[in-house]
């Protein structure tokens, strides 16, 4: 049976996954991000961290994609010493399993591992629909989970032999993010599932949706990692996406970064996306949506 705290509305679910946290001992915690249109997985943790006065920091990872690295952050302070912390709150799970990108190989899980306590939160929301998450390095060493209260169940079978590793199902702190507002525009989005599934039929139904929708205003939000993902994964298809791009520029039509999706919510009417968790977010909106699924004229 959850407790009040756990079912309370009135606090965010970032509360909610700190004060779990300072129940099991936490007093320190270090976040370590990686991609700024990701961070908002952690943001409203971060928050209430520092409001319930647990000693916090935040130190952004650079990480490396296609060959090249990046750094999205505007500061980065010196490299912390993970000892000195009580638990360190991650969103990657992939360690250098992911051919698309690959975060500063000294925070890879498995180096932090037993040096402090090693906390998970997954950068998407709702059910996932990749079992890859759970049984990736991040999630394998991880001391504590949070994940959806949908994955709960599969987290649990899956590490059932890990008598240590503490689960936990909250709604993503994604949903903390979301800003109310009644605008006017329809936002389209992608996925990297749904691309790498469909490659150039999905980039057909994109073009589909964007000139259904000409007398609307449009905003186009791409998956943050899409062009690196199509670079690395489908190169031959990098032309068509980069010519899908040059058309939706020509049309004036804007391409959202804003890092929380969430507060680009406030502006629109209804959402066309892939399935992914942003189809999730939005519901809490109450506003209508329609899924993208795939042309093959």
């Amino acid at each position: 049976m959850k407790s009040t705290m756990l079912t309370d509305k009135n606090i965010t679910n970032g509360e909610k996954i700190v004060r779990i946290l300072m129940d099991e001992g936490i007093k320190s915690i270090l976040f370590i991000p990686y991609n700024k249109a990701m961070v908002d997985s952690m943001t409203s943790v971060i928050e209430s961290a520092k409001n319930l006065g647990l000693k916090v920091e935040v130190y952004p990872l650079k990480f490396t994609t296609c060959g090249e690295e990046r750094y999205e952050f505007e500061t980065k302070g010196s490299k912390p010493n993970v000892e000195d912390f009580d638990a360190v709150v991650y969103h990657n799970p992939y360690d250098n399993v992911n051919y698309v990108t690959e975060v500063d190989k000294n925070f890879h899980s498995n180096k932090l591992k037993g040096k402090t306590t090693l906390v998970y939160i997954p950068y998407y929301c709702g059910k996932s629909s990749n079992l890859d998450f759970l049984v990736n390095p991040g999630c394998q060493n991880a001391d504590i989970i949070f994940c959806d209260p949908e994955d709960e169940i599969g987290y649990k079978l899956i590490y059932s032999d890990y008598s240590d590793k503490k689960i936990f199902g909250i709604e993503s702190p994604k949903m903390d993010t979301i800003v109310k507002g009644d605008g006017n525009c329809v936002l389209i989005c992608t996925s990297l599932i749904a691309f790498l599934d469909g490659g150039k039929y999905k980039i057909a139904a994109y073009r589909e949706w964007i000139n259904k929708l000409e007398n609307e205003e449009i905003i186009f939000r791409p998956h943050p990692l899409m062009r690196e993902t199509i670079r690395t994964l489908r190169p031959n298809l990098l032309k068509d996406w980069d010519n899908l791009i040059d058309e939706i520029k020509s049309k004036n039509i804007e391409i959202d970064t804003e890092p929380q999706v969430g507060k680009t919510f406030a502006k629109c009417k209804l959402l066309v996306s892939d399935p992914s968790s942003i189809i999730k977010m939005w519901e809490k909106t109450s506003k209508p949506y329609n899924v993208i699924e795939m042309s093959y004229n």
